[in-house]
């Protein structure tokens, strides 16, 4: 049983956010990557829409990808969301950069940053499904 989830929500409030050669980046007030849930069903999430799809670095305790040793380490996904927010589409595309206050996917090409969103997700097993359950924050 993992212990209970440790949370710092200004590892999640956006400060600023933008793209410097194709890879979309975002500032938090906090530390970025500092808060890493530690209950088995939930995902934390800093999240790019942009125009090449949505990408989202990421931290959950399930593995899902051979992109990191262990899926708690952030690591990005490409993801498409339906109308309920909740994934229907999940892929490994992008690299991660999590360092001091910064959030950055790389080996992308992406031109723009329409909007940026942190949140918190959940895994329901009953439904093999995991679904936003909180934004955080988002801009603009």
């Amino acid at each position: 049983m993992l212990a209970q989830n440790t949370l710092n929500e200004s590892d999640f409030m956006i400060k600023d956010f933008g793209i410097i050669n194709g890879n979309p980046w975002l500032i938090v007030k906090g530390k970025a990557g500092g808060s890493t849930p530690q209950n088995a069903s939930l995902v934390y999430a800093y999240d790019f829409v942009t125009d090449n799809g949505t990408y989202v670095v990421m931290s959950h305790a399930y593995e899902d990808t051979d992109e990191v040793e262990n899926d708690t380490q952030w690591h990005t996904h490409r993801l498409t969301l339906d109308n309920k927010n909740c994934i229907v589409n999940i892929n490994d595309n992008g690299d991660t950069e999590v360092n001091n206050d910064l959030v950055k996917v790389t080996n992308v090409i992406t031109r723009n940053v329409s909007k940026v969103f942190t949140a918190e997700l959940e895994l329901n097993n009953a439904t093999s499904s995991t679904c936003v359950t909180k934004v955080f924050d988002s801009a603009p």
